[in-house]
């Protein structure tokens, strides 16, 4: 097939256009980041085949409004102060944009509505984004803009709802605040019932907000999505400053993502059956709440949940006045002393969880761990304290493939010999994956033994001597990815390359891949000098004896290395262990 062909193949611009199109809620920078069928009109108007296409896959099957207030600068301000001169009414409408003044309203408007039919349309989600100020008049003008009533939307299970920032960080008057607050929370309203009332088939509702409010305050919903509620199966909210009224029995939700969790929420989990989800997440909640809330807090009653695949938490503090909060026993039973060791019993069972995240640095909530060992978990991301670490006993998951261990807070520069070995020297047979990372300071561990046998992946942020990573690669056969932090201190720096180039060396490693080397502390060329070059020579004998090594990075510039491995390449006993270096992707690694 020609390119040009190609560029015309339905199945082949499916794959461009879902490149342009993102819902955003995946993302962790922010929920709904922008409207991204923005970027499909301007793709649309390349040929009839394009068009068909964006119409066929996307613009047809969402239907989005922007609703906003027009720019006070930019290169668009001078157009709308000169048309919103005008008396009213005013309107505009060109393609997919739109302009309205009336005596009540001053807005701008996006949308794709033009191009879906009111009756016997295709789509299948709705996103609305309300920008600052807009308030309940706003939004109503704008629906009446394209005549939303018309609209019949049988096919639409999803609701995206984004509004932009609430208010102004640093206001003073409480007032300022709250009134605009009362006007964009009642539009919120109003559309949520406009959309229920037009879509009555909604089983998945996305909240999200650009911004987080001191306090919590109320969604004024009215009664249709109380009368719908029943069917939602998926309902997550991001940055949401505000809370709505719960029905007293909550819809056996499949997926349940709140972040962050305000106290006014906290009682949303106790009404909802546990029976159905799939996944839950939950940001800046307090543990001893979290066990209340699923109704484990009673020590004779045992929460299952019987489909819960993933659990995403994100414990944060709560000022109680007395220091750190001590966490509820509840969390294990059998042993008080140790919450980890094997025979404790817990309060939750997660007999299909296998993906948990994880992020806690106020409490020591090493108990849950138990509730871990009975389940097919695979993957498990950790953000903590070292003592929670040492107590949480992550060596008896036998059973995970991945692990990510973050360490956001200063550790000790020299780690006990107890602190890895558990880990280390795991007998598991499933672990692919290994990740450390320390964010504020590189430590060191004596460990020279690792009996992970079938890890792929490991990245470490620790600093490992020379012999020493040598070491682990040998005890690694399956390895493929590697990264770790090199301490030069233990690099021979005083035997003249030529030497060095003459060592003939066991075979490193057979199976490493990819690598990237960090090095402490920080080595560049930019002085040539002779103990960084001796470095990089150490590193040419290193790669010279993984024969399977096919990306390199390291600090170094691509052309130094190429430079040192040509005259590698000329002595005899380097180039005869050495040649699949002339194959290799080396790429530089700018050090900070």
């Amino acid at each position: 097939m020609s390119r040009s062909g190609a560029l015309q193949n339905p199945d082949i611009l499916f794959h461009i256009f879902t490149a342009f199109y993102r819902t955003g809620w995946e993302y962790d920078h922010g929920p709904f980041e922008t409207n991204y069928t923005r970027g499909l009109h301007p793709l649309a108007a390349v040929s009839r085949a394009w068009r068909h296409a964006a119409m066929d896959h996307f613009l047809l099957k969402h239907l989005t409004l922007e609703v906003t207030k027009p720019p006070r600068r930019g290169r668009h301000a001078g157009y709308f102060q000169q048309l919103f001169a005008q008396p009213p009414p005013v309107l505009r409408n060109m393609g997919p944009y739109g302009h309205v003044k009336t005596n009540d309203a001053l807005l701008v408007y996006h949308t794709n509505a033009h191009v879906i039919p009111h009756a016997n349309n295709r789509a299948t989600s709705l996103y609305i984004y309300l920008g600052n100020n807009v308030t309940t008049n706003d939004l109503l003008t704008a629906l009446e803009q394209i005549g939303f009533e018309r609209y019949r939307l049988p096919e639409v299970t999803a609701l995206s709802l984004v509004t932009d920032r609430m208010y102004v960080p640093g206001v003073a008057n409480d007032s300022a605040i709250r009134e605009p607050l009362y006007h964009k929370l009642n539009s919120i309203g109003v559309a949520v019932d406009w959309i229920f009332r037009m879509a009555p088939r909604i089983s998945s509702v996305k909240l999200g907000s650009r911004s987080k409010l001191p306090y919590p305050m109320q969604i004024p919903l009215q009664a249709s999505i109380m009368d719908n509620v029943a069917q939602l199966s998926r309902l997550e909210i991001s940055n949401q400053f505000c809370s709505f009224t719960i029905p007293p029995l909550f819809p056996p939700l499949a997926v349940l993502s709140i972040c962050p969790v305000h106290h006014t929420l906290n009682f949303v989990l106790a009404k909802i059956a546990p029976g159905c989800l799939q996944k839950l997440r939950l940001y800046q909640i307090n543990p001893r709440h979290f066990i209340e809330t699923i109704g484990a807090a009673d020590a004779d009653d045992t929460v299952v949940f019987p489909e819960l695949v993933s659990l995403d938490l994100q414990f944060t503090a709560v000022s109680t006045g007395a220091g750190q909060e001590d966490i509820p026993s509840h969390w294990h039973r059998g042993s008080r002393g140790n919450s980890s060791a094997p025979g404790c019993q817990s309060p939750l069972h997660f007999p299909k969880l296998r993906i948990v995240y994880i992020h806690n640095y106020y409490y020591d909530i090493s108990g849950i761990f138990p509730c871990f060992q009975q389940s097919p978990l695979h993957t498990l991301h950790f953000s903590t304290h070292p003592w929670v670490y040492l107590n949480a006993g992550i060596h008896r998951l036998t059973q995970l493939r991945r692990i990510w261990l973050t360490f956001e807070t200063r550790l000790p520069r020299a780690l006990p010999d107890d602190f890895f070995r558990p880990l280390f020297e795991m007998r598991s047979t499933a672990l692919t994956d290994l990740t450390f990372y320390s964010s504020l300071n590189i430590v060191t561990t004596p460990l020279t033994h690792m009996l992970l046998g079938h890890l792929r992946t490991l990245d470490l942020d620790i600093r490992l001597g020379y012999d020493q990573i040598i070491g682990f690669m040998r005890q690694l056969p399956f390895l493929v990815n590697l990264r770790f932090i090199l301490d030069i201190a233990t690099v021979d720096r005083t035997s003249p390359a030529l030497e060095l180039f003459q060592k003939d060396l066991a075979p490193c490693s057979r199976s490493v891949q990819h690598m990237v080397v960090v090095f402490s502390p920080i080595v560049t060329d930019l002085e040539n000098e002779p103990s960084s070059l001796a470095v990089l020579d150490n590193m040419l004998l290193l790669t010279a004896h993984m024969p399977c090594l096919g990306r390199l990075r390291t600090s170094f510039s691509a052309a130094l290395f190429k430079s040192h491995l040509r005259r590698a390449m000329s002595v005899r006993q380097f180039a005869s262990k050495g040649a699949h270096l002339l194959l290799l992707k080396y790429t530089c690694r700018k050090e900070r």
